[in-house]
């Protein structure tokens, strides 16, 4: 299975100005001249000087060195204040897997397990979250999630440090079809998951190039929704 890849807008600077209360931002398409963008932050929601901030820590996978974090609204009280995340392996990921409206984690390394938020079915996120296997055998340095076969259930692309990289399309909670675009380059590291043609499809970003996802989706196996089929490769 073959992506296209090519290079998109780069990213020149970004600056943050405390005094101003704003973040500029400096670009430059690889056809056009830099550009500048100034975006301004807004502190009318700032939590009042003197809130509690204190934290309640809840273990929720001890069997791996804390690498990954991540912030969410694990336990859904509305007091307006996100949760930190820390374990898993390189990359810990927040995400509603199963749509129950619960921030769900991800976490990689050997292997890739998704954990389910027990508050979806209204449980209490400090008791044990239920594990769902996504990827046994092969290791992991990075992790991201969207729809890629958009059939509304979520999916997962891993990379390899200086190695490979799988999509993990999902069938079920724990059932997932493994494929790899074979064309995918071999890097030290870096992903990330977007559409950056506007073509509807979400395109795989690597270290120094993205893969276009082909318009084909061809795979009997998952019916109209599978695989990206074959799409010629264009060097950057």
């Amino acid at each position: 299975m073959g992506w296209s890849y090519r290079l998109s807008t780069i990213l020149l600077a970004v600056m943050l100005s405390p005094a101003e209360s704003a973040i500029y931002v400096l670009v430059r398409a690889p056809e056009g001249a830099a550009q500048s963008y100034v975006l301004n932050v807004d502190h009318s929601t700032d939590p009042p000087v003197g809130a509690d901030l204190s934290f309640t820590r809840t273990t929720i996978e001890d069997s791996e060195a804390p690498w990954g974090k991540n912030l969410a609204d694990v336990d859904g009280d509305g007091d307006g204040f996100l949760d930190i995340l820390t374990g898993g392996g390189d990359v810990l990921q927040v995400v509603d897997m199963n749509a129950d409206g619960a921030v769900d984690v991800i976490v990689n390394g050997w292997p890739i397990i998704w954990f389910e938020n027990p508050r979806g079915s209204g449980g209490n996120p400090q008791a044990q979250w239920s594990g769902h296997t996504i990827e046994q055998e092969d290791y992991s340095h990075d992790v991201r999630i969207a729809d890629i076969d958009r059939d509304g259930k979520l999916d997962v692309v891993a990379f390899q440090e200086y190695g490979a990289t799988f999509l993990y399309l999902q069938n079920s909670a724990d059932s997932w079809s493994k494929t790899t675009p074979s064309n995918a380059l071999v890097t030290a590291g870096g992903l990330a998951l977007a559409d950056l043609d506007a073509d509807g499809r979400v395109d795989v970003v690597g270290d120094g190039y993205w893969l276009r996802q082909p318009a084909t989706l061809a795979n009997g196996a998952r019916s109209a929704h599978g695989a990206p089929a074959a799409a010629s490769t264009r060097p950057i």
